[in-house]
């Protein structure tokens, strides 16, 4: 057997190089011509693809089956087609090879012939009665493929043959949308002569002249409407061919289609009309042509957009002058109440904001939330549009709905200079806001010293008051803001004033732990046993968060370590509660006003025991305090006996301790017990409530994996469903963790199986998740929901797929998963293990038909994924099953294109080898060769440019390749470009906005060979969301300064820094940069632990 696959691979190989005399002398000791090598190919095959000629006699003439397949239904002569072997392609005809044989795609040799652009042999094959009109599995005909890749001569040969001129693929496309895509106008003039259907539409209601708009091919938009093609055809988005171009801001395309009477104020599905695409877009000259013919210069969009908004949103100045000269309504406002100075001041632009003042602009308008001009500009810290809004008059305190003046929110904000601007403009220094906020709390709150020194030096009211009673010198202690202040006491701030809670700027320092501060204070004598109205002190406060430093200088400084608040606790059951070493310091400390020997830490326990002995009548939360102690305890304990610590289980058990006792944020002692295994069966022996629920249930045990304690627990009927306030089963919990007995246990005692947490996940999803093979066996065999979903459309199968688990994936499929299921976004299994890179994983889903060519609401395909992330071996193997190799995403990019721009040279050769269009773009006009050269990507430069690429092609804003690459300083790419004839040409440096690409990195994240590329190359969904095509303003709100409440409740809200004075908030607004996201601090009363 060894031998034999040996010559087999031998005699394959030796056909594909060509070397007769060994196949000679293999078939002369009687090999077998028609044996099969690896993926089903033969001799003969190979021999064919490589164009053997005398290989491929020499076959025939040992009786080689003519018609044998490999492995893909491919037979040799659609493999002599597909490579363009015009002599091997004749001999095989010759001995009655089955001119219309198909692969698994459908794919003839015709359109093999046809793709390659062999007419001479697309010739033969129709002289041997090739079937012209033949349709592979997406219905592609050759001439529709032929038309695509622009093969004029070969178009010319089927159309004299009668081919079907409209025949449509199975997305609706002709062969004159192919041309048009392609740009082709010698193909467009021969079909339209041979009868096409000029207004034919395509499934999204395209015709080729709206594509022929959106690829920007002016010449064949001529023949078009030479041939009378419908000007104000629209397709399912309402959008038409003036949309298209007026959006790219092709200027002949545009004069073209007003002069054939292009409605031109026809409008989209979002009410969008020509002018506001252009002015949105910054189209200069595209915008002059349209106001030359009429247009309607107020326009609005559904949002109440103007296309004078959309260009001072743009900055475009020249657009904004042309636009009033043509009576566009200054001061109209959209839904929101924003006007176009408004946008401007948002947006910075000083130039629009100047001729929009010199228009007569209102300068104090207020959109609905009462936001006006200056307020944005403050917010923004746009200095010179404030100065030009001061020049005309502008009210200096004016108000929005909060209360809020442009110097609150400049100060808030940080923005030094246009306080200085404001405050020299006499803008009111103590104006308060609806919470009564002042500029000086702003900036305390920002830790902007030099404002802060502004402010005071224009005599701002150093302890004035907000409704919470809080001053400057409270809040810049809780932000620990060190240098303020210092300020603020050297200008004699009440270092003693309390908020409505009673809290002083000392303990705000104190929960900060802030030490440097806290020494501050108490050098300007701040009061350092004060109470707040629960009793707490200071000191208290920093035992409760565990901060070392400033307990030991509030002892230092006499701090009443046996102080107690309102319900009993000290700073030492405080600092017992959060388990902290702050332990030490108070019992070091406990006596020694009075001198007595400090006994360390044999005393601590015995203090502890002392202050236990009735749980209950001091301090609800000291019981749970003891259990949470004991844990710690006893995970540090050695092999001896730990006579202390039995002590205090005793005293817990024998002093009737409510073992169920709980607070709102703690866990019980039982609770706690589930996770130190040895005292369970103690405390259940004394009737612990096994069913208790807090935020870890008793079998919460499951989750730390501890067999022993389930089986107690369900011996003394514990409620084996009971959850969490998360929604968490015990049978959650142990399938993540993976203990396969616990589970089989649960389901032993009816655990429901398909319960679900609070973002609908499941037990199996958990373990799916987590790769727990044995498990997701048993929970299948229990009938779990193998398709149920979380609140994301979210599977099981995408969750295993993400893990790479393939034994998983091929159980859960045995048990029906569905595969081609989609999550919220559109994204399949395929997709996740794709992006995953989990080659075995793919190929079980592929073996399984899983749909290949499905996409994400994006337009993001399994290729895309693949080739993004660098998977070569995934994307040789969905090119296998047919993807579409040149599919766009919304955004017009293909697999290609991301392999480019990431620099992935093998999955680049890959896809070309597998005819991927050099030269497609996406919707900025970029293709790959400018996507790589932006990105330095200098062996895909290299690899692109060889096999055609053209280096001279420009995006939408003008830009080539060349230009890219010089932009990013990529001089080596420069002068391969210029070597392949990229042309040379002015560029700016500093337009360093100039990126090609169009998609988000996140739409890359988890989430062919086929003789069937998709024509459909025109985005569908143009123009999206994504884009600002759509003027849409949003909503602008400014928040009010949020009061702050330094108290004991509010503890931990002041440890994770929640609570602060809330930033105003100017806007919503679309672009990334420009949103202000609002953090509103709520105020929740979780209680401290004590």
């Amino acid at each position: 057997m060894g031998n034999l696959m040996s010559k087999e691979h031998i005699f394959v190989a030796a056909c594909g190089h060509g070397d007769r005399r060994r196949v000679r002398n293999l078939i002369r000791d009687k090999f077998d011509v028609n044996i099969k090598g690896f993926g089903g190919i033969t001799g003969l095959h190979m021999a064919c693809h490589n164009g053997h000629i005398d290989i491929v006699k020499e076959l025939i003439q040992n009786k080689v089956e003519i018609d044998i397949r490999d492995g893909n239904d491919q037979t040799p002569l659609i493999i002599a087609c597909f490579q363009g072997h015009e002599q091997v392609v004749k001999i095989l005809l010759e001995n009655d090879a089955d001119v219309n044989a198909t692969n698994k795609n459908g794919a003839t040799a015709l359109m093999g012939a046809c793709l390659n652009g062999n007419s001479i042999i697309v010739s033969y094959l129709l002289q041997r009665h090739a079937q012209i009109d033949a349709k592979d599995k997406d219905e592609q005909t050759a001439l529709l493929l032929a038309c695509h890749e622009g093969h004029e001569k070969v178009v010319n040969i089927l159309l004299e043959n009668n081919a079907d001129v409209n025949a449509k693929n199975k997305n609706g496309a002709t062969a004159l949308m192919g041309a048009c895509l392609n740009g082709n106008s010698i193909i467009v003039s021969a079909l339209l002569q041979c009868h096409a259907q000029i207004d034919a539409k395509d499934k999204d209601e395209d015709t080729a002249l709206i594509l022929a708009c959106h690829k920007r091919h002016e010449k064949v938009v001529k023949i078009l409407l030479e041939n009378n093609a419908d000007v104000n055809a629209k397709n399912k988005n309402c959008i038409t061919c003036l949309h298209m171009a007026c959006h790219n801001g092709h200027i002949d395309i545009v004069e073209q289609l007003v002069q054939n009477k292009a409605e031109i104020d026809i409008r989209d599905d979002d009410d969008q009309a020509p002018l506001l695409i252009a002015c949105s877009q910054g189209h200069e000259k595209v915008v002059k042509i349209l106001l030359e013919n009429n247009v309607d210069v107020n326009v609005t969009n559904k949002k109440g957009a103007t296309a004078l908004m959309g260009a001072c949103l743009n900055g475009n100045s020249t657009i904004v002058s042309d636009l009033l000269q043509c009576h566009a309504q200054i001061d109209a406002k959209d839904k929101d109440g924003d006007t176009a100075f408004i946008l401007a001041c948002h947006k910075g632009h000083e130039k629009v904001v100047k001729i929009l003042l010199e228009n007569n602009a209102d300068v104090n308008v207020k959109n609905r939330n009462c936001i006006g001009g200056l307020h944005m500009a403050c917010h923004n810290g746009h200095i010179d549009i404030v100065k030009e809004l001061i020049q005309n008059k502008v009210e200096i305190d004016i108000r929005d709905d909060d209360d809020q003046t442009p110097l609150i929110i400049a100060c808030s904000q940080g923005h030094e200079k246009v306080v200085n601007i404001l405050l020299e403009n006499n803008a009111g220094v103590n104006a308060t806001n609806k919470n009564g906020a002042t500029a000086l709390m702003g900036a305390c709150l920002n830790g902007n010293s030099i404002i802060v020194s502004y402010l005071l030096q224009r005599h701002a009211q150093i302890d004035a008051k907000d409704k919470d009673e809080q001053t400057a010198l409270l809040l810049a202690c809780h932000e620990g803001n060190e240098k303020v202040v210092n300020i603020l006491l050297e200008n004699n701030a009440d270092v003693n004033a309390t908020n409505k809670n009673g809290a002083t700027a000392l303990m705000g320092a104190c929960l900060n732990g802030n030490n440097i501060i806290v020494s501050a204070l108490l050098q300007c004598h701040a009061q350092i046993d004060a109470k707040d109205k629960d009793g707490d002190t200071a000191l208290i406060l920093a035992c409760h968060k565990g901060h070392e430093k400033v307990v030991r200088i509030l002892l230092e400084n006499n701090a009443d370590v046996n102080a107690a608040g309102k319900k009993g606790a000290t700073a030492l059951i405080a600092a017992c509660v959060n388990r902290n070493r702050v332990i030490d310091f108070l019992q070091h400390h406990a006596q020694a006003r009075t001198k007595e020997k400090d006994e360390g830490q044999e005393n601590m326990i015995k203090t502890l025991l002392k202050s236990f002995a009735d749980v209950n009548a001091r301090n609800q939360n000291v019981g749970i305090a003891l259990a949470d102690f004991l844990h710690d305890q006893a995970q540090a304990r050695t092999k001896e006996k730990d006579e202390d610590l039995e002590n205090l289980i005793e005293n817990l058990l024998e002093n009737n301790t409510d073992n169920n006792e709980r607070n709102k944020s703690v866990v019980t002692a039982l609770m706690a017990a589930c996770i130190n295994e040895n005292n369970v069966s103690d405390l259940l022996q004394h009737q612990a409530q096994t069913g208790a629920k807090d935020e870890d249930a008793p079998l919460a045990a499951s989750h730390e994996d501890h067999e022993n304690i389930v089986k107690i627990l369900l011996a003394y009927n514990a409620n084996v469903n009971d959850i969490t306030k998360d929604g968490v089963t015990a049978l959650m919990a142990a399938s993540w963790q993976g203990n396969d007995t616990i589970v089989s246990d649960l389901l032993q005692y009816h655990a429901h199986i398909d319960a679900k947490d609070k973002d609908d996940q499941t037990a199996l999803m958990a373990a799916c998740s987590e790769g727990h093979k044995k498990i997701v066996k048993i929970l299948l065999q229990n009938n779990s929901d193998v398709n149920a979903t979380n609140k994301k459309g979210f599977s099981a199968l995408m969750a295993a797929c993400v893990n790479g688990n393939s034994v998983i994936v091929s159980d859960l499929l045995q048990y029906h998963a569905q595969i081609d299921a989609k999550d919220d976004d559109g994204q399949t299994a395929l997709m996740a293990a794709c992006s995953e890179g989990h080659v075995k994983v793919v190929n079980i889903l592929l073996e399984h038909d899983a749909k290949v060519n499905v996409s994400t609401r994006k337009g993001v395909t399994a290729l895309m994924l693949a080739s993004t992330n660098g998977h070569d071996i995934i994307v040789n193997d969905l090119l296998e099953y047919n993807a579409q190799i040149d599919a766009q995403n919304v955004a017009g990019d293909t697999a290609m294109m991301s392999a480019c721009q990431k620099g992935h040279v093998d999955i680049v050769k890959i896809l070309l080898d597998s005819k991927a269009s050099v030269n497609i773009r996406n919707r900025q006009g970029s293709t790959g060769l400018m996507l790589a050269s932006y990105c330095g990507h200098i062996d895909v430069v290299r690899l692109l440019l060889d096999h055609k690429a053209d280096a001279n092609i420009r995006g939408i804003t003008g830009e080539t390749a060349l230009v890219l690459a010089l932009i990013k300083e990529h001089y080596g790419i420069e002068k391969l470009l210029t070597e392949h004839d990229a042309k040379k040409e002015n560029y700016r440096h500093s337009n360093s906005n100039m990126d090609p690409s169009t998609s988000d990195d996140n739409d890359f994240k988890f989430p062919s060979s086929s003789a069937a590329p998709d024509l459909k190359g025109a985005t569908r969904s143009f123009p999206d969301e994504s884009t600002e095509t759509k003027l849409m303003p949003v909503e602008r709100t400014i928040n009010s300064t949020t009061p702050v409440n330094i108290n004991l409740e509010m503890a931990k809200h002041f440890a994770m820094g929640n609570i602060h004075i809330q930033n105003p908030q100017c806007d919503d607004d679309d672009d990334d940069d420009d949103d202000l996201q609002e953090n509103d601090a709520e105020s929740t009363d979780d209680g401290v632990k004590k």
